[in-house]
């Protein structure tokens, strides 16, 4: 969980008590004055012991006062700390919890290409798994070499891209992140070129990173207005070949045109390691940080990394299981949560969350937010 690390509290000295102070300045007094006697002897006199009384009270009332200038000025440290406390976790709340769109969303898999094939798809709920088949692919790629399909699905993307935009003509991103192989996205690239002249891609992406890039994407719509017109590209498209135990085959590719405003959007997410805090504390702050009271009524995940205290969550963690639909998905694990979350968020107008794997952290997490 991303948490705001808080300085050392000052704590405050306590307040003077002043029975003993008065109670120890009787017992000075007293003792001045007997001991003034006492070395006097016969030429003590009245104005002496005034003198003497005078001069020990005069002492212990410094002493007082100094104590309680000592008190006021560490109440008032402590409070001059905790206003700048508060004045930093506000600004981080505010910058931790800065959300961004999601305008265009393409992903292909298994299951679909297009919007309506996805909105069938998550209006179903999740069959069993038959376990028998050694690839969960893509029915409109013929070869049989990964690098191959890599390129074809690459090509696919950009085709399907076009087709959902309906044609709109873009201006070149700020930035694009990729992934997935350089052949890959070569054959992306030259595809846009061909689709929308007006678009010019980087030869050489930005790596995505997982909850970092998300983190990223965060940071920079948080320095610009929405109507600012930037954006980037966020893409992904592997071919994942069968694991050594029972793992599937699985492919899939993804794109996303992330912008300041839009009919979706997320903020950077959550993550989760084992033993620094507690599924239920995780989802909480994801709730908060994207302005929920209560958890999503949606969530898609894939189930295998989850820890089993994520069943005492408070999320729907049974409808939209993603397991049995995409054999081995790789990297491209949170990016497919996003998008079917994104998906989902847009057909059913509500908030959807969503838990994946991630290349840096044991999990992530987030919700995705319908804004029309």
């Amino acid at each position: 969980m991303r948490a705001f690390q808080f300085a050392p509290a000052l704590r405050a000295a306590s307040p003077p008590r002043n029975r003993r102070w008065a109670l120890a300045g009787m017992v000075l007094v007293l003792l001045s004055v007997t001991l003034s006697l006492v070395l006097a002897g016969e030429k003590s006199s009245p104005t002496l012991l005034v003198v003497t009384a005078s001069f020990a009270s005069a002492l212990v009332l410094l002493c007082w006062l100094s104590r309680q200038l000592y008190y006021r000025t560490s109440l008032h440290l402590q409070a001059d700390w905790q206003y700048r406390t508060d004045q930093e976790y506000a600004a981080w709340w505010q910058h931790h919890a800065q959300t961004f769109a999601l305008q265009d969303v393409v992903l292909i898999g298994p299951a679909g290409i297009s919007p309506a094939d996805w909105q069938g798809f998550l209006s179903q709920p999740p069959g069993p798994s038959t376990g028998c088949s050694s690839a969960i692919t893509n029915g409109l790629l013929f070869s049989t070499w990964p690098g191959e399909r890599e390129t074809q699905l690459a090509q696919m993307l950009a085709r399907q891209w076009h087709t959902q935009c309906s044609g709109q003509v873009y201006r070149p991103p700020i930035s694009c992140y990729w992934q997935g192989s350089e052949t890959a996205w070569q054959a992306f690239s030259a595809e846009v070129s061909l689709l929308f002249p007006s678009l010019c891609l980087p030869v050489h992406p930005e790596p995505w990173q997982g909850a970092n890039t998300l983190a990223e994407l965060a940071a920079h719509f948080a320095l610009i207005a929405e109507e600012n017109q930037q954006w980037f590209l966020v893409a992904g498209c592997l071919s994942v070949p069968a694991g050594g135990g029972s793992e599937p085959a699985g492919e899939s590719a993804l794109l996303w045109k992330v912008t300041a405003k839009g009919p979706v959007t997320l903020a950077r997410g959550e993550v989760f390691s084992q033993g620094k805090h507690t599924a239920t504390q995780v989802c909480q702050q994801a709730q908060q940080q994207s302005g929920l009271t209560r958890p999503p009524e949606h969530c898609v995940l894939f189930s295998p990394a989850i820890p089993p205290d994520f069943a005492h969550c408070g999320w729907n963690l049974s409808r939209h299981v993603q397991d049995p639909h995409w054999g081995r998905t790789g990297e491209n694990e949170p990016l497919i949560a996003v998008s079917l979350a994104a998906l989902l968020a847009l057909h059913q107008q509500t908030s959807c969350g969503w838990i994946a794997t991630d290349p840096q952290y044991q999990l992530t997490l987030g919700i995705v937010k319908y804004h029309g």
